[in-house]
C-alpha cells in the first residue's frame, strides 16, 4: 500500500451507479481484512492472465507491487478458485409443488388397449405383463390406464353400485 492511501471497502453495490465506498476498519497489529479496489484489479488482472495458479515469482511480484503479505496473495487466489466466486448470490425461488406426468399413448397402443378393454375391465397380474411386451409401456402404467378407463366408464355409463344391505333375521 502507498503513503497516503487510505483502505476502502465496498458497502454497496447498484448497478448502473459506482460503488459505495467507505473506510475499511481493522484491528489494531493485523492485516487489513479489505483490499483496495487498485489491489483487487491489480489481482484480478493477474489472475486472468497468469492463471488460476499464479508461480512463486509471479506471488512474489504482487506481493511487492500491492504491499500484501504473502499469506493475503495466497488466500485471495484460493478464495477466487472456489466456484460461487465472481458470481451474484443465487436467489432461492420456492419449490413448486411436484406435477404428475402422464404417459401419452400413441393411437396405436390405445387401440389395442381400447380392444382388451371391450373384452375385460380388470386385468390381472400375467395379462398386464403381457400387455405390457406387446405394447411396449410399463405395467404401472397399463394398470392406470385400465383403472381411468373404469372411472370414466362409470362416469359415462352412469354405472351405480348396489349397495347391499344384510339385515340379520332372527329365527
Amino acid at each position: 500500500m502507498r503513503p497516503g492511501e487510505q483502505r476502502l471497502k465496498v458497502v454497496r453495490v447498484v448497478e448502473g451507479e459506482p460503488p459505495t465506498l467507505m473506510p475499511a476498519q481493522h484491528m489494531h497489529g493485523t492485516a487489513p481484512k479489505r483490499f483496495t479496489l487498485r489491489q483487487v484489479y491489480q489481482l484480478e488482472l493477474s489472475f486472468g492472465q497468469g492463471g488460476a495458479y499464479p508461480t512463486r515469482q509471479a506471488k512474489q511480484v504482487l506481493v511487492e507491487r500491492l504491499g500484501l503479505t504473502p499469506y493475503q496473495v495466497v488466500r485471495w487466489f484460493q478464495n477466487r478458485r472456489r466456484p460461487d466466486c465472481g458470481r451474484p448470490p443465487i436467489i432461492f425461488e420456492p419449490a413448486r409443488k411436484h406435477r404428475w406426468t402422464y404417459k401419452r399413448l400413441n393411437p396405436h397402443q390405445r387401440e389395442y388397449l381400447e380392444s382388451w378393454w371391450t373384452a375385460v375391465h380388470y386385468v390381472s397380474k400375467t395379462l398386464r405383463r403381457q400387455l405390457s411386451q406387446v405394447t411396449g409401456l410399463r405395467e404401472a402404467t397399463i394398470a392406470n390406464w385400465f383403472q381411468k378407463r373404469r372411472a370414466s366408464w362409470k362416469k359415462t355409463s352412469g354405472f351405480e353400485r348396489k349397495s347391499v344391505i344384510c339385515t340379520k333375521t332372527t329365527n
